[in-house]
């Protein structure tokens, strides 16, 4: 398995477990996630987001992963497939994402997530 796909599984991890000072260490300090719902969020408030979500995330599945790849940054593209429960309720969420990490010399780190929700 790829060195970026290794990240991108730690990432979600991480995001599945809320264990988000770990989170926090795989990710750049000018870390930005986009979505087309006109979301923006820098590392800051994207941690606190997740900390204040309800959404219990149960699995993550990851598939048409692809990667590209020169020294210092990487881009992967995937569908992701979110199960849990959010207000008591089950639900789903289907996305398409775009991320691209920088390494440094501690290795890989998440820089920029865009999302795309299906659903």
């Amino acid at each position: 398995m790829n060195e970026i796909r290794v990240c991108l599984d730690t990432y979600y991890a991480l995001f599945r477990s809320r264990d988000l000072h770990a989170l926090s260490l795989i990710m750049t300090d000018d870390f930005r996630l986009f979505s087309d719902n006109a979301i923006d969020m820098d590392k800051v408030s994207f941690l606190s987001f997740m900390k204040d979500s309800k959404w219990i995330v149960s699995a993550i599945e990851i598939s048409c992963f692809e990667c590209h790849t020169s020294h210092l940054m990487a881009m992967a593209r995937y569908h992701i497939l979110f199960s849990g429960i959010e207000n008591n309720k089950s639900a789903t969420i289907e996305a398409v994402e775009t991320m691209f990490f920088k390494r440094d010399d501690k290795g890989w780190k998440v820089a920029h997530s865009h999302v795309s929700n299906k659903n």
